[in-house]
């Protein structure tokens, strides 16, 4: 996301963003 932490909605956002992220990884390496 954008400005990561600036704000607590956009800071879950990248949290959130963060665990798709993850997760599309784990999936590309199985």
């Amino acid at each position: 996301s954008v400005n990561v932490g600036t704000t607590s909605p956009n800071m879950a956002l990248s949290i959130f963003e963060g665990h798709l992220f993850l997760a599309g990884i784990s999936r590309a390496l199985r």
